[in-house]
């Protein structure tokens, strides 16, 4: 593999004997090249199609999973909510009472507005907790929406930041390659794409010399090292 790095360098500076890898450069066509193209999400290929279909549908149903857990949580707390609000009313129905129950013993007469004091003072002491209690209620339903979303967030998160940059860099490098399939793109451009990123023992298979058979030109071995580039972005053979 050390022949490839020159090999690499020949084809970058145009020597002689090289033959063109850049799109651009094919005899009978102009310009700077097809553009990167768009996103392809999934594979040519059915076995890696289905696998990418199977993963992307188990992490939907992961993050499903999570939301409904976190609708749970917010449905189990949430539901402290009412009795909290029920005693609040409660203790403010308690301190009405209290208070007409003052203003009562003050209108008697010989008692005098000081026998009414103990229970204005309770109506105050229960109106306090009544207004607590709301403050309470406000709390947990705070809490609620809280762990709603805390809950499923770091499962979620966890997956989502595993999956989905794989997902974007398949997308991104099936997708420009296919641009450059489309375009016509020699398939040397593939087979020099195989030279560097395949391992050793499958480019044995193709052959046993398989830089000095690709810089000779041979065209069985560029077709297989380009079919290996392109099984690797999902993508098959042109006819």
């Amino acid at each position: 593999m050390d022949e490839v790095a020159p090999v690499v360098s020949e084809v970058s500076e145009g020597r002689p004997g090289a033959r063109s890898a850049v799109p651009g450069d094919v005899p009978g066509r102009t310009g700077a090249g097809p553009a990167a193209g768009g996103l392809r999400w999934y594979a040519d290929t059915p076995a890696r199609r289905s696998r990418q279909v199977a993963t992307d549908l188990a992490v939907a149903l992961w993050c499903a999973l999570w939301l409904l857990v976190g609708v749970a949580v917010h449905g189990a707390v949430s539901s402290l909510v009412s009795p909290t609000l029920a005693l609040a009313d409660g203790a403010d129905r308690t301190a009405e009472q209290l208070d007409r129950g003052g203003d009562g013993l003050a209108g008697l007469p010989l008692v005098g507005s000081d026998s009414a004091a103990p229970l204005r003072s309770a109506a105050d002491a229960v109106t306090d907790i009544a207004a607590s209690t709301t403050r309470l209620a406000d709390v947990v339903a705070d809490l609620a929406l809280l762990l709603a979303v805390l809950v499923p967030l770091t499962p979620v998160a966890l997956v989502l930041l595993l999956w989905l940059p794989a997902r974007l860099r398949f997308a991104r490098r099936a997708g420009a390659a296919r641009s450059l399939l489309d375009a016509g793109a020699d398939p040397q451009l593939f087979a020099l794409r195989a030279l560097t990123t395949q391992p050793l023992p499958r480019l044995a298979a193709v052959s046993a010399d398989p830089v000095g058979d690709w810089r000779r030109g041979d065209p069985a071995v560029t077709a297989r090292l380009a079919a290996l580039e392109l099984d690797r972005l999902g993508l098959r053979p042109p006819a």
